[in-house]
């Protein structure tokens, strides 16, 4: 529930977890999620355009890929939209994300995770605040996660 509810009630399940002790490693990594590793790149045929990928660290040595798709104008960035992609292990987020971006002529490089997290949340405040919406928040809890993985999570 602290994941994914915004305001009072994200509150209040993340205040009730805090004192619980895990029972499991799945449940401590749910709760502990952090961001691990971060990739960027520029689409060379669409300038102002950027594709962020954070990495964010579960059990087991899995990770959670959010992938961000922001363009940048004349007022800053926006983000185009957002997803999480399924848990996996890093040679499966390799293999099937960042090496097909390569072969696309994407190159995605490595870059530090704080920055590739404010760039990203930066991005959805002003797209909010501009009163447009993240076109898969109809199917995912889009700034639920965001907020978690790039905000609460990342500060511990």
């Amino acid at each position: 529930m602290g994941a994914v509810c915004e305001g009072a009630v994200g509150h209040v399940a993340r205040e009730l977890a805090a004192g619980v002790p895990a029972e499991c490693p799945a449940i401590e990594a749910l709760r502990w999620q952090a961001p691990v590793a971060a990739w960027s790149a520029y689409p060379p045929a669409a300038p102002g355009q950027q594709q962020v990928i954070i990495a964010v660290g579960r059990d087991a040595g899995r990770v959670s890929p959010i992938v961000a798709l922001l363009e940048h104008g004349p007022s800053g960035a926006l983000l185009d939209d957002a997803f999480v992609l399924p848990d996996m292990i890093p040679a499966r987020l390799d293999h099937e994300v960042l090496a097909p971006m390569s072969q696309a002529g994407l190159a995605p490089a490595a870059v530090p995770v704080r920055d590739a997290a404010e760039v990203v949340w930066h991005a959805l405040v002003a797209t909010l605040q501009e009163g447009r919406d993240v076109p898969s928040s109809g199917y995912q809890p889009v700034a639920a996660r965001l907020r978690r993985a790039l905000i609460d999570d990342i500060t511990r």
